[in-house]
């Protein structure tokens, strides 16, 4: 089961050498067709120095989430929606093809430029929010590992990972199977697309700080299923990839989510990882100091990010145990307001975005129907399901633009997939259909 952040309108490293040489690895944009690598004639910044590291660790215990709701009250439809869920196809504002497997999707606000990661692939494509139309392809030098936009500066920031991901090959970035390449954070010009800088660090861009001018990045340092894993918060000055600090984390970091007006940063983690993530927990970071400033236990078996709605200030997550519960946390004091459930375990119910105006949350699950991949719109206030949409492919990354859409990745039901799908709603979605009974059902292990 994997455990997401993913809200990059509230978000989105121990350097190990200096790059001597960027030019020659090279990264460049090509029209809508086949993507081309970078001219050896652009100019990129390498990091010259580095601020000392501080490592801290200090936490404090807080009101633990339980699974029952501490202040509201679930309320569930009695009276279910009746006929077929209706598909995604009759929302949709627009849906731009984009070649290879897209897996994550970061948005300009100031543009209204999108751009997509490939799971499979070395490629980020650029999309048109105007005119809803692929307008590049760039090259990176392996599979990208995380995307993170600062509309305030028109740069994008992506982590590397150290292969490329072939689609259907198993272990396709094992010693057997692929060209090592070595990991990196890229910073690049978001309308030249040209890099101006790059740092030579293992880390996942997770969340950008406009104002303080920061990127923040993390590390797991995985130990055994017994053993408790580690990890680091680091951050990066955006403007040249310098390290300002290490924020060592007693837990392994899954996902972050970062409130601007609080300067406060939300890490998911997990004390231990096998199939489940054990000593699940949220660290709170004040990102003033770079301290831990709260650390709040998660009952179950696993959990998603935290996401939040920084007009309320509240957090939201998913708990994994017997059923699956939407869990809400007022983040000034770090209780637990309320705690719903969604549906069975079986469902696969991960939470995909907030619509910060309308108060709404996005998850995707499974239907009964086997080949029912499922969108579910949430009234932010009471939990509850307020409309469901159907779609023969996976629903995957999620963002929102400036023009009053959101925008949703939907890949390819076909097996041998070559292309999925950008889709752009309108973020003021209504209530509609609401048939729980049409949620898999169930106890599945992640």
């Amino acid at each position: 089961m994997t455990l997401l952040g993913l809200d990059n309108r509230v978000s989105a490293v121990l350097v190990v050498a200096l790059l001597a040489v960027v030019a020659a690895a090279g990264y460049e944009a090509g029209s809508s067709g086949a993507p081309t690598r970078l001219s050896t004639e652009s100019t990129v910044s390498t990091q010259t120095s580095v601020s000392t590291v501080t490592s801290v660790s200090t936490t404090t215990l807080t009101q633990p989430v339980t699974e029952t709701a501490t202040s509201a009250t679930t309320i569930r439809v009695t009276e279910p929606s009746s006929g077929e869920i209706p598909s995604i196809a009759t929302i949709e504002e627009s849906n731009t093809t984009i070649e290879g497997y897209p897996n994550a999707v970061a948005a300009n606000y100031a543009t209204g430029t999108l751009y997509i990661t490939d799971a499979f692939s070395s490629v980020l494509t650029v999309v048109n929010g105007t005119t809803d139309s692929v307008s590049a392809a760039i090259t990176m030098p392996a599979t990208p590992t995380g995307i993170i936009v600062d509309s305030s500066t028109d740069a994008v920031f992506v982590s590397i990972g150290d292969c490329t991901n072939v689609i259907n090959v198993p272990d396709s970035c094992d010693a057997n199977n692929s060209v090592a390449t070595p990991p990196e954070i890229l910073a690049i010009n978001g309308s030249t697309y040209r890099p101006f800088w790059v740092d030579p660090v293992d880390a996942v861009v997770v969340a950008v700080d406009e104002g303080d001018g920061l990127l923040y990045a993390t590390q797991n340092r995985i130990a055994s299923p017994v053993a408790n894993s580690t990890g680091s918060l680091l951050a990066l000055s955006a403007g040249s990839g310098v390290l300002f600090a290490n924020i060592s984390l007693p837990a392994s970091p899954q996902g972050v989510s970062f409130v601007p007006s609080t300067n406060t940063l939300y890490v998911s983690a997990c004390q231990t990882l096998s199939i489940i993530c054990g000593g699940a927990e949220i660290l709170v970071v004040n990102g003033t100091d770079r301290a831990i400033s709260a650390n709040i236990p998660v009952p179950g078996w696993g959990f998603s990010g935290v996401m939040v709605d920084t007009f309320t200030n509240t957090g939201y997550l998913l708990v994994y145990s017997n059923v699956t519960k939407l869990i809400s946390i007022d983040l000034n004091s770090d209780k637990q307001l309320s705690a719903t459930v969604l549906g069975s375990t079986c469902a696969g119910i991960s939470l995909l975005g907030v619509n910060l105006p309308e108060g709404q949350l996005y998850a995707v699950g499974s239907g009964e129907d086997s080949n029912a991949n499922l969108l579910l719109v949430i009234n932010a206030g009471t939990g509850n399901i307020v409309n469901m949409f159907s779609s023969p492919g996976q629903f995957e990354g999620f963002t929102q633009g400036n023009d009053g859409y959101i925008y949703t990745i939907i890949q390819s039901s076909s097996p041998d997939q070559t292309s999925g799908s950008l889709v752009s709603l309108d973020e003021s979605l209504p209530t509609g259909f609401v048939n729980l009974g049409l949620i898999a059902t169930g106890l599945c292990l992640p």
